[in-house]
């Protein structure tokens, strides 16, 4: 698919052809909804009118947005950016398997200008004059921090306080130009093509992107899809740990503990599977379920999110711990990016993420910390991860 001029995109979604092929791209805000909680903001989503002239497409939409891995970390630089949002775009081109329509969303009192929105579909699918990425002028990493997050993690551990938590550090990009969010995209898609690629414009102009390999969940009527995606492997080569075994293992089972309560059946692969993408390999199980009568998607995020894949285990002291150690806000990283209907949905962990605003981009990534894992270990691994937006950007300075 093609994207949008720099200007205009105000969301974009393209997930891999194995996955489904959807894709959404729009731009403008027809109707918005945000709030703290995803419980609060679906809710008040169900009671929006939304009316089809014609049938409604076989696609992704139409409310498009996401939220924060924590809503209590969404200060500094995520100020556009609630720690819930859903949008009904103005305009937009979605599409399934190859087929795709142009749809848009006006108020009662207004009259659609289909020319123009058949104009705005056909410039989405233009991809000449594109600028590459801009290249990276100078990184700023703390090391010293991300040592000292791991002990302190280590040491929670050890006093039985957590069994795990997922560590996560912030690295400093200059830019020498403003970033074209379009060619960053463009890049992420060539060099990911089993990621899901993604964009939400900020209401201060920032742009949040990425390309995540993990589902957070599928919803096709009352039949729900989830996936544990934990345990990293340098290559496919290379053999699983039971230090890998009990990371996977620990965000297995709180995937599965969490569905009991808002499902009557849950099925989940007898073993783990390998993720073989770009740069390193994920262990993955995938689980599915079908959802209790009247529990609608507000509940399943809250079940759900965070998972110990992105949090911890428990879950809450995890939270609340990385929220007094980390040092810096999350905002919508690890949180969860994708599209909604009263028919199905899709949310992915927004990983593999970085935050652009001008010409600065801050990059999130993240680790597992389990008993027996070290520091330098789970650093070289984060820098594996950096790779997947630093190459997007032009690749860390001094590289060809």
């Amino acid at each position: 698919m093609a994207l949008a001029g720099e200007r205009d995109l105000s969301f974009y979604w393209e997930q891999p052809a194995d996955g489904g092929g959807d894709f959404a791209a729009a731009t403008g805000v027809a109707c918005r909804v945000s709030g703290m909680s995803a419980r609060e903001v679906f809710r008040r989503v169900r009671r929006v009118p939304v009316r089809w002239i014609g049938a409604r497409p076989d696609a992704p939409g139409p409310w498009l947005g996401g939220f924060a891995f924590d809503p209590l970390r969404t200060g500094g630089e995520w100020t556009g950016y609630p720690p819930c949002l859903w949008i009904l775009p103005r305009r937009a081109l979605c599409g399934r398997n190859g087929r795709s329509w142009a749809v848009g969303f006006w108020a009662a009192h207004e009259r659609p200008d289909l020319d123009a929105l058949a104009s705005w579909a056909d410039g989405m699918r233009d991809e000449s004059g594109r600028p590459r990425p801009p290249g990276i002028a100078k990184l700023v990493e703390d090391r010293p921090g991300w040592t000292k997050l791991v002990g302190a993690t280590l040491e929670a551990i050890g006093r039985g306080t957590l069994a795990k938590a997922v560590a996560a550090r912030a690295i400093e990009a200059s830019l020498p130009e403003p970033a074209e969010r379009c060619a960053v995209l463009a890049a992420l898609r060539s060099r990911h093509p089993r990621c899901t690629t993604f964009l939400v414009r900020g209401g201060d102009g920032s742009s949040f992107l990425g390309a995540t390999p993990e589902r957070l969940l599928r919803r096709r009527g009352r039949t729900l899809e989830t996936e544990a995606l934990a345990g990293t492997l340098l290559t496919s080569a290379s053999t699983s740990t039971a230090r890998l075994d009990l990371e996977h293992g620990l965000v297995r089972h709180g995937l599965v503990q969490s569905l009991v309560p808002i499902a009557r059946e849950v099925q989940v692969d007898p073993r783990p599977r390998h993720l073989v993408l770009r740069d390193l390999v994920h262990l993955k199980s995938r689980v599915r379920a079908v959802l209790r009568a009247g529990v609608d998607d507000g509940a399943v995020v809250a079940a759900l999110h965070p998972t110990a894949a992105v949090g911890g285990t428990p879950s809450s002291t995890a939270v609340d711990f990385l929220r007094r150690n980390e040092g810096f806000d999350r905002g919508w990283y690890a949180g969860a990016v994708g599209w909604h209907s009263p028919e199905e949905a899709e949310l992915r962990v927004a990983i593999r993420s970085a935050l652009i605003s001008g010409k600065h981009a801050r990059i999130f990534v993240g680790a597992g910390i389990v008993a027996g894992t070290t520091a330098d270990l789970e650093w070289e691994e984060t820098v594996l991860k950096s790779r997947a937006i630093l190459d997007a950007l032009g690749g860390r300075p001094g590289e060809a």
